[in-house]
């Protein structure tokens, strides 16, 4: 997709624990993929650690649809079940889905993946790795375009983004209305050469490390899953290698927009802890953000700094539900721009000036 204007750039983490969803969001992505086991490539989660994870974080959730293990050729019966899920969590307020749906012959199965979607209830949808693995993803790609699919997760065909860099950029100058998001070995190391050898905006991470188990006897040799795989250690999202990913994507925005004005490190630290602080004392006004960034969509670091300042100082009233479509973001945001530009410190805005401060609603 030849992107227009300024370039937002998106951060999304892969996750299968609370703790790795608290970390994706200290070291600042901007939505996170729920899934199971991760070890296996992903799976639906549990609608348990889905409502854990909202309790914990402010970040739109992308639940993964997936019922097993290995290819995504599914049955009658598995399709039924994932159609049930995506109800489920939809109701549950899930911001978005994960999915995808192969024919034997390795093409999209658009009849299967519509339906699934009939029962996401109207959230944005991206398409999994599934597109990896189809006989034809210029075919796939124009599939999604006509589903209304909003992404496609993608290495390019290849074992690793970076490997499939050639058919991303390829892929890339095709999109017209889906955004691709480069995953598979996304990493702070290699974003700058992905983004310039492909154009893409999006990236998809796990940003884990292993840690040990906590259990002091160990009984070795009695394997409970994959061969392999330790009993006595687990991955978990770093929020180090995440925070290091994001500084790797502002600077590449700060070299494509220079003139776009953004806060202190000190101040937006100010904002981030001010804001941290108040999400979780309401579990209405978590909610309220997350519908103001699914409505946004893409935003630049400096308007999703914006945003958080509003959410941490403003009157709860003046701010769930807010239309942010794009047309109407910056009557919002920018009275948040001018005071960064007025102060050197974040302080509680005096009562007189948020009253003053005119929000068009509609």
């Amino acid at each position: 997709m030849q992107e227009n204007g300024k370039k937002a750039f998106e951060l999304e983490v892969c996750i299968d624990s609370v703790e790795s969803g608290i970390a994706a969001e200290r070291g600042g992505a901007d939505r996170i993929e729920l899934c199971g086991s991760l070890e296996i490539g992903g799976i639906t989660p549990g609608l348990g650690f889905f409502e854990q994870v909202r309790r914990q974080v402010t970040l739109p959730l992308f639940v993964m649809l997936r019922p097993r293990f290995g290819d995504f050729c599914y049955s009658e019966e598995e399709c039924l079940a994932l159609q049930a899920e995506a109800e489920r969590f939809a109701a549950a307020g899930a911001d978005g889905f994960v999915l995808g749906i192969l024919k034997p012959d390795g093409s999209l199965d658009r009849d299967r993946i519509a339906a699934l979607m009939e029962y996401c209830g109207g959230k944005p949808v991206t398409l999994h790795r599934c597109f990896d693995l189809c006989k034809d993803p210029f075919d796939a790609l124009r599939t999604a375009e006509e589903l209304g699919i909003a992404r496609i997760l993608t290495s390019g065909q290849a074992n690793t983004a970076a490997e499939g860099r050639e058919q991303l950029a390829a892929l890339q100058r095709e999109a017209k209305t889906v955004r691709l998001m480069a995953g598979a070995g996304v990493s702070a190391e290699n974003i700058s050469t992905l983004y310039r050898s492909t154009g893409i905006l999006a990236y998809h991470m796990s940003g884990k490390e292993t840690v040990d188990s906590p259990m002091v006897y160990r009984r070795e040799g009695v394997s409970m899953g994959l061969p392999g795989f330790s009993e006595y250690s687990r991955s978990v999202t770093s929020a180090a290698k995440v925070a290091r990913a994001r500084e790797v994507l502002d600077n590449i925005e700060r070299e494509s927009c220079p003139s776009d004005w953004r806060p202190s490190h000190e101040t937006e630290t100010e904002i981030q802890a001010a804001f941290f602080a108040r999400m979780r004392t309401s579990a209405a006004l978590r909610k309220g953000y997350r519908e103001s960034l699914a409505m946004a969509g893409p935003m630049t670091a400096g308007e999703k700094t914006a945003l958080r300042y509003l959410y941490a100082v403003l009157p709860e009233a003046d701010l769930c539900g807010y239309d942010f479509f794009r047309r109407r973001r910056c009557l919002f945001l920018c009275p948040a721009l001018t005071l960064y530009r007025e102060r050197a410190e974040v302080r509680a805005l005096p009562e007189s000036y948020s009253s003053s401060m005119c929000f068009c609603r509609v």
